[in-house]
């Protein structure tokens, strides 16, 4: 029987998904049991809505918060139920307010096998009068930007399409915005109990993306930039927030940086762990728009990353305001894999003074967590692959990261250093890349070909990982153990001739080729793009020996490796090339835009591009002036010390 929901409409029901929509989305999920992956679903339907309001990659801004299973929460924005679940099943108990009736459904049905869950209907100064309690939690995910919709009386038009498209956004001085969303933390913190905190995921008025040429939340480009709206939708910038939040009574709020961004965050960044140059390198996440393909991400958060300006120009936040935010200084999520396989990595504050064999007491930790049952045994063996690779190293300077596993947690050692990608990276810049392609080599000489090697031969282990496709030559050698995940991001330079070897979990002692190594290094290498998109793929193959028909079989083998791993899941990036719409290239139009205007022939559709670069250009000059008051900030501070 559906869970049943409590009703508080009196200003309208038109929030959230159609009727059709939710009828198909019930209808689904009637057929899939409770508690199961629904990425299947997701991509043999291949839209948007399926995506955002059903992907299990939704949950992982709870993930992140470090619950105890105490926690009574108050979950504003509900939606279709992916985060809901997550509370449920990870806390005492969640009240959740959903604003569409359709949603209220698709939410109560998803989480039907749950006694836990109180579902109220309305929106937020419809329902929060009638709750009584306290709350030690209180979400709102993907809310504050809707806030001058969703408070007062304001009332969504029954015939908007929803598309974003069927009106024009205005000029907007955002003091409206900010009132409307200081008065929802108002009313949300009316009900927080003592010690308890507030938790926001919103996107970021001056977000990387929006530079970059992807859609508003409005449905228009660069509305945010030039503090445009539609609807009342508004977003809002670091300064912003934290000016309404110091208004609200929370000056100490914390920032937190998901990436991507808080939509389907892949990974959490903060202040006290920001990421490094060629991290940021997953920015394809247009599902739902056509984004205009401005520039690189990349190669342009480098320049964020390298100038300390990522804090103000990350896609989203995520902030912790009320009590100790907790120890979580960066966690990336593994719940885009086989649930055998699905372990989280943390970098945490060693708050209880973990020892480490020799009684250290590092400042950080590295964990890796089992995100289900079924992942402990897998984090088991690491201690095991460490040790296999500590001897097959031995005199060498490179070494296996310490470790132990402790209550069916991996804790790691923290180390500092530059990983080998950011080597070449600077090789590459300040010589060229002959230089770049000389240290590759002295990469594969050290890790690989430096080894002493034992002929290849087909077993039933290596054809359950990477099939049986492809004969090898009898020439063909292999590592005693192999590191499968041996790339250059995970090689640590320590100093001197140390290297330390940080992610070894997927360490197996049957043979593989180790021209497949050498395959992987340069591919994951090169597939970050940036500045390393100079490179053609098949020339730096060719270059340290592997042909084309090589690289064939060994992307073959990759493919598989991956299926093995994702299982029945499908991986959001799989849903990539299905689901999106696709991009814009704005360069490659403007040039066919010139010559068509030589001739007479230029489009509407190049007017329009033009028009919408030139918004862009007067967004960019905001840009500017953030980037001058972070130097000036950056001077303030080296002259205090």
């Amino acid at each position: 029987m559906d869970r049943e929901i409590h009703t508080f409409f009196r200003s309208g029901t038109g929030y959230g998904l159609k009727k059709e929509t939710a009828d198909q989305i019930l209808e689904d999920l009637k057929t899939i049991p409770a508690g199961e992956d629904l990425s299947p679903l997701i991509a043999q339907r291949g839209t948007a809505e399926y995506l955002f309001n059903l992907s299990d990659i939704r949950t992982n801004t709870a993930k992140f918060l470090n619950l105890t299973g105490r926690e009574r929460v108050l979950e504003i924005g509900g939606g279709c139920g992916s985060v809901t679940g997550y509370f449920a099943a990870h806390t005492s108990f969640v009240t959740s307010i959903v604003f569409g009736a359709e949603d209220a459904r698709v939410n109560a049905f998803r989480n039907r096998a749950f006694s836990n869950v109180s579902i109220c209907a309305g929106l937020p100064d419809e329902v929060l009068p009638h709750l009584d309690q306290k709350f030690d939690l209180i979400t709102l995910f993907g809310v504050c930007e809707y806030a001058r919709l969703i408070t007062g009386n304001a009332q969504p038009d029954p015939d908007a399409s929803g598309d974003g498209n069927d009106t024009q956004p205005v000029p907007d001085s955002s003091g409206s915005g900010e009132e409307a969303c200081l008065r929802l933390l108002t009313m949300a913190a009316d009900h927080l109990a003592e010690g308890g905190r507030i938790v926001i995921a919103t996107p970021n008025r001056l977000g990387l993306k929006y530079f970059a040429g992807n859609q508003d939340i409005t449905g228009h480009y660069f509305d945010s930039l030039e503090r445009r709206s539609v609807d009342g939708a508004i977003t809002f910038s670091r300064s912003e927030w934290e000016r309404i939040l110091s208004r609200a009574g929370f000056p100490d709020a914390v920032f937190y940086y998901p990436y991507p961004d808080e939509r389907l965050p892949l990974a959490v960044y903060s202040d006290a762990y920001l990421p490094e140059k060629g991290e940021l390198c997953s920015n394809n996440q247009n599902f739902d728009s056509v984004r205009l393909y401005l520039f690189d991400e990349t190669r342009v958060f480098d320049a964020i990353t390298e100038e300390h300006l990522f804090s103000r120009m990350a896609n989203g936040f995520l902030i912790i305001a009320g009590a100790d935010p907790g120890p979580v200084l960066y966690e990336k999520f593994s719940n885009d894999r086989a649930p055998q396989f699905c372990v989280d990595t943390k970098i945490v504050k060693n708050t209880e003074t973990v020892p480490f064999p020799g009684n250290e007491t590092p400042e950080r930790l590295v964990l890796k967590v089992p995100d289900t049952g079924r992942a402990r045994d897998h984090i088991g063996r690491i201690p095991d692959h460490g040790a296999k690779l500590c001897e097959l190293y031995r005199g060498t300077g490179v070494t296996p990261n310490r470790c132990f596993v402790r209550d069916g947690i991996l804790n790691l050692e923290y180390v500092t250093g530059t990983p080998y990608d950011r080597i070449v990276d600077e090789e590459l810049c300040r010589s060229g890349e002959e230089a770049a392609l000389k240290k590759t080599g002295e990469f594969l000489q050290l890790l690989v070909d430096g080894r002493e090697l034992v002929p290849f031969r087909m077993t039933e282990e290596f054809a359950a990982l990477f099939g049986t496709d492809g004969d090898f030559a009898p020439e063909e050698r292999s590592l005693p153990v192999t590191d499968l995940d041996l790339i250059m991001q995970n090689v640590i330079h320590t100093g001197g001739r140390s290297y330390t070897l940080i992610d070894y979990e997927w360490t197996v002692d049957f043979p593989v080729p180790v021209r497949f190594l050498k395959y992987r290094v340069i591919h994951y290498y090169l597939a970050a793009g940036g500045a390393r998109s100079v490179f053609s793929e098949s020339g730096v193959l060719e270059h340290f020996g592997i042909t084309q028909e090589d690289a064939e079989r060994f992307a073959q083998m990759e493919r598989s490796f991956q299926s093995v791993t994702a299982g029945g899941h499908v991986p959001i990036v799989k849903m990539y090339d299905a689901f999106s719409p696709g991009n814009f290239f704005v360069r490659d139009c403007l040039k066919e835009g010139g010559n068509a205007g030589k001739t007479g022939q230029a489009g509407e559709d190049i007017r329009i591009l033009r028009s919408e670069v030139e918004r862009l250009r007067r967004g960019y000059d905001e840009l500017l002036d953030l980037y001058e008051a972070s130097q000036n900030e950056l001077a303030k501070r080296k002259g205090s010390r």
